[in-house]
C-alpha cells in the first residue's frame, strides 16, 4: 500500500474513532490542542508518534519543525514535503473543525490528496 494512503487511513481511523479534540484548558481559560493530552487523547499527528518517541517538549511545536519531524521519522513515518502538507491538513481538521464535521472534511481531503495515494501504484 502507498505510504501516504496508509498514513492518511491511520489518522482518519483514529480521528473518527476518538471523535474528540486532544487538548486541555490553560490557566488563562484558553483551550490548546496537543499532540497528546493528559487524558490520553491524541491529535491527527500525535496518533502517529510511537509512545517511546513522544516527549512533552514537542507540544506547541509545528509539523515541519525538527523535533516533531524527528519523532515522526523515528516512528516510521516518511517525512517529505508532501507528507508534511498532508499532515498539516489533517491537523487542521483536528484543530479547527468541530468533531461532528470531521468525516465530511476528511472526505474532502481524501479527494484533494488522491494523486498522492495513487503515486507509484500501477
Amino acid at each position: 500500500m502507498n505510504h501516504y494512503l496508509e498514513t492518511f487511513n491511520r489518522v482518519k481511523a483514529h480521528l473518527l474513532k476518538q471523535n474528540a479534540v486532544a487538548g486541555m484548558e490553560m490557566e488563562n481559560g484558553d483551550f490548546t490542542c496537543m499532540y497528546r493530552a493528559p487524558d490520553g487523547k491524541m491529535c491527527a499527528v500525535g496518533c502517529l508518534i510511537r509512545p517511546e518517541q513522544y516527549e512533552q517538549d514537542i507540544e506547541g511545536k509545528p509539523i515541519g519543525g525538527p523535533r516533531v519531524d524527528e519523532a515522526l521519522a523515528y516512528s516510521g513515518i516518511t517525512i517529505d514535503d508532501d507528507m508534511k502538507m498532508m499532515l498539516r491538513s489533517l491537523q487542521g481538521v483536528h484543530d479547527d473543525i468541530s468533531p461532528k464535521l470531521w468525516a465530511e472534511h476528511i472526505r474532502f481531503l481524501e479527494k484533494r490528496y488522491k494523486g498522492l495515494f495513487t503515486e507509484g501504484v500501477y
